[in-house]
């Protein structure tokens, strides 16, 4: 069956964030199924040549087009215009798009078209009838709920930064019924974080359900030799969701856990850190890799998984990824909105201040029995819940039911 994955600027390949995980998951279980797959990669920047090598080899169809110049207006009008009459285009760069998808779905023709979040709705949509396609939005976050997270831990420099934030948020008080109006018109949205799902829900977006983001199995599972004392956080460091955590572990989880005996605390990911945060770094317990090419490795290495993560948004790959490799995992219990099959004390050891943390650390790295209980839970809830391949298939079932 041909089947059509779109998304805006990224690719099915991980890149050390959720969503490239989730597509790259995603896509290559559609082809391990048997499935001919071609993804739609829309505003992607640089050349993708090389990419499109390495995705044919994975089985996947890889169409691309560069980013196109927008105008949105120049100027003191333009300005006041996009804060009291913003157009749909302002927010979802897909609507300039649509032409393009619509000429490469006409030669795919795709039985089902998965849509990553509305903007690629937005992309897709209005072809979406003549096409003959049935349209499945994959939504793991609320756009207008990630704008509104990121301002809070974006720094507003100069009057030139407050009066854009004065603008956008001005705008964006009619996004978030834009964002539900291109979900409505889909004919199935899979919801990949619970509590977002139960509000699009009360919106009126009535043909939704819950699944989580499909991992795949790692290729060393079960395998765990944990450096003793290691505490480590995964993510990229300029993410919405892991700064809101790295803000919260520096003002909030360091100061407790600084005195523990023999922690040592590891940050993994790529990025650039905030000049707020690089107080972290100075800290002789702490220390940051940067990006690897081996994040398997780390959870492995790891005594305790670490996710700080304050906000309630969206769904936590990495404790989907920490709970296939068997990891004893602590995390703010926000995260637990998204993701009902956290368990606290049985699965997850959660908390929401500092000395809840230092308490939960503390536990773990001195009860080998407790890290490992958590694990083995923790294991057997990736098995049932997150393992790509029951994943995908039930999100497939799901998108062709009649």
């Amino acid at each position: 069956m041909n089947v059509a994955v779109v998304a805006q600027g990224m690719l099915p390949i991980p890149a050390g964030d959720g969503a490239s995980l989730l597509l790259s998951a995603f896509c290559r279980e559609l082809v391990a199924q048997g499935h001919s797959v071609h993804f739609l990669a829309y505003n992607l920047p640089g050349d993708s040549a090389a990419h499109a090598q390495r995705l044919r080899a994975d089985g996947i169809h890889l169409h691309a087009c560069p980013p196109r110049p927008v105008d949105t207006g120049e100027g003191r009008a333009a300005f006041f215009t996009h804060a009291l009459f913003p157009r749909p285009g302002h927010f979802y760069t897909g609507y300039h798009y649509a032409d393009w998808a619509a000429g490469v779905l006409g030669e795919a023709r795709p039985r089902v078209v998965f849509a990553y979040m509305a903007d690629a709705v937005s992309a897709v949509q209005a072809c979406h009838q003549s096409g003959g396609f049935r349209l499945v939005a994959l939504v793991t976050d609320l756009d207008h709920l990630v704008r509104r997270y990121r301002k809070q831990v974006t720094p507003r420099r100069g009057l030139r930064g407050q009066a854009y934030y004065l603008r956008n948020t001005l705008a964006e008080r009619g996004f978030p019924r834009l964002e539900t109006s291109l979900l409505k018109s889909c004919d199935r949205v899979c919801g990949s974080a619970y509590h977002h799902q139960e509000w699009l829900r009360a919106q009126g977006v009535a043909n939704i359900r819950y699944f989580p983001v499909p991992v795949p199995e790692p290729p060393a599972a079960g395998t765990q030799s944990p450096v003793p004392g290691r505490v480590t956080l995964v993510g990229s460091v300029s993410g919405t969701a892991t700064l809101a955590g790295l803000r919260y572990f520096q003002h909030a989880i360091a100061p407790e856990i600084e005195s523990i005996p023999g922690l040592r605390v590891r940050i993994v990911g790529g990025g650039e850190l905030q000049p707020d945060l690089a107080g972290l770094l100075r800290q002789a317990w702490i220390e940051r890799s940067g990006y690897v090419d081996d994040i398997g490795a780390e959870y492995r290495n790891a005594s305790v998984v670490l996710v700080p993560t304050p906000i309630p948004l969206g769904f936590r790959v990495r404790i989907a990824e920490a709970f296939a490799h068997g990891c004893c995992v602590v995390a703010h219990r926000s995260n637990a909105a998204g993701m009902p099959e956290l368990e606290h004390g049985r699965n997850i050891l959660l908390a929401e201040t500092g000395a809840e943390f230092r308490a939960a650390i503390a536990r773990c790295l001195n009860n080998p029995d407790l890290r490992e209980s958590l694990g083995r839970e923790a294991r057997k809830t990736y098995e049932t819940c997150y393992e790509s391949r029951r994943v995908v298939r039930d999100m497939l079932a799901y998108a062709l039911a009649e």
